[in-house]
């Protein structure tokens, strides 16, 4: 099959959970004999390289600054239309599929191509979710995503949570639907955890943004700080603004703590990838405090290297995390279970490991790429069959 995979985001530019899980699956694809073309927007480029087994076409950004939000996207998509109808003409395509963040597959979709290949919306977080209080202008761009999904021949959801909430918001009635498992690579045997040390290390990983709770983790923080003076919290992601005009989101979050708490904080911002993995590798545990999240593919990235979680019994995460076997589930936005879930994981080594193996035992046997790769063209062979 030819497949043009849409993104916003991919690596190295614009480092974020679509993009990695885009990538992933490109080469899953690519590993399968597909042929694949990623079309990435919202780039600084213009061109078009070969990578890993599979075509990815940076097409260049629109400035922000001047433009309502949703007319950019629309602008947006209508390069990416501009470039798969390029690619198209030279080999036609078999699938289309875009996520429904940022709404990239809405002209293709809309406007189509010829022979009408079919037309995937892959379902991260809807904007509409964590939009709700924003004011009326910001939230035409949701509209841009409903109407890119009433435009789908098969929708995927990653989490069956997730595809109820989309229910909720988006046109599925009648419309083919399907629930795909992100995957993600197997980077290899860990090495042996540790089973004492006198600076335990929690790693967050996330953007610096309500949805993704880093404020819960902080109000979390002062009682972990108390039972264990020497932790350290590492925290990688990337700053935005905070309520109020704040310029910094993290700085804002940290403001009520004291010095002393402050300094046990390491700030580390967006990374490369091999300080990433060092992160990971050196952490005790992984903190994932979400409001809501439809998968979490950090989940993964943790779980692969034996490291145990405590997340929000949220979203998608239920489905992922097993509580009380490949980690913790606490209730969202609260502080104290979140600080009483870090505090029983650092004291108990002997849980932690156990933990750690249980959770890269259920990352390799359920979300794997080859098992993204090969339930997503079941998926697009079963919406193709049952569209002719």
């Amino acid at each position: 099959m030819r497949i043009a995979l849409v993104t916003h985001a991919f690596p190295p530019q614009g480092i974020s959970g679509i993009g990695r899980y885009v990538e992933d699956l490109a080469e899953g694809l690519a590993g399968m004999e597909h042929d694949v073309v990623v079309a990435v927007s919202k780039s600084g480029d213009d061109r078009t390289e070969r990578r890993s087994g599979h075509v990815v076409s940076w097409i260049p950004d629109i400035p922000e600054s001047g433009t309502f939000p949703f007319l950019r996207l629309l602008r947006l998509s209508s390069r990416i239309h501009e470039r798969l109808r390029a690619f198209h003409g030279d080999r036609p395509f078999d699938v289309v599929e875009a996520p429904n963040t940022w709404a990239g597959g809405l002209l293709p979709f809309r406007l189509g191509l010829p022979g009408k290949p079919l037309r995937v919306t892959r379902l991260s977080t809807p904007r509409a979710w964590f939009q709700r209080t924003t004011p009326w202008l910001p939230r035409l761009t949701e509209w841009l995503e409903y109407f890119q999904v009433a435009s789908s021949d098969l929708v995927i959801s990653n989490t069956r949570e997730n595809l109820e909430l989309s229910r909720a918001l988006y046109p599925l009635e009648g419309r083919q639907t399907d629930i795909v498992y992100h995957g993600i690579p197997d980077p290899g045997p860990p090495p042996p955890p540790r089973t004492s040390t006198n600076e335990p290390s929690v790693l967050y990983v996330g953007r610096m943004e309500h949805r993704k709770g880093f404020d819960v983790l902080v109000g979390a923080w002062p009682s972990v700080f108390e039972e264990f003076p020497q932790a350290k919290l590492h925290v990688v992601g990337e700053d935005l603004p905070g309520p109020g005009g704040a310029p910094s989101y993290f700085e804002w979050s940290i403001r009520s703590l004291t010095a002393a708490q402050r300094e046990r904080i390491h700030f580390h911002g967006e990374t490369d990838d091999m300080t990433r993995n060092r992160l990971f590798t050196e952490s005790d545990i992984v903190v994932v405090p979400s409001r809501y999240e439809s998968f979490g593919l950090v989940l993964l990235e943790a779980m692969i290297r034996e490291k145990p979680v405590v997340a929000s019994a949220t979203g998608g995460m239920k489905e992922i995390v097993e509580h009380a076997k490949t980690g913790l589930l606490v209730t969202p936005e609260s502080s104290e279970e979140l600080a009483a879930g870090i505090i029983s994981l650092l004291s108990d080594a002997p849980l932690r490991l156990r933990m750690g193996a249980q959770a890269r035992s259920r990352v390799l046997e359920r979300y794997t790429v080859d098992q993204m790769a090969t339930a997503s063209v079941e998926a697009y062979r079963q919406a193709i069959a049952l569209g002719k």
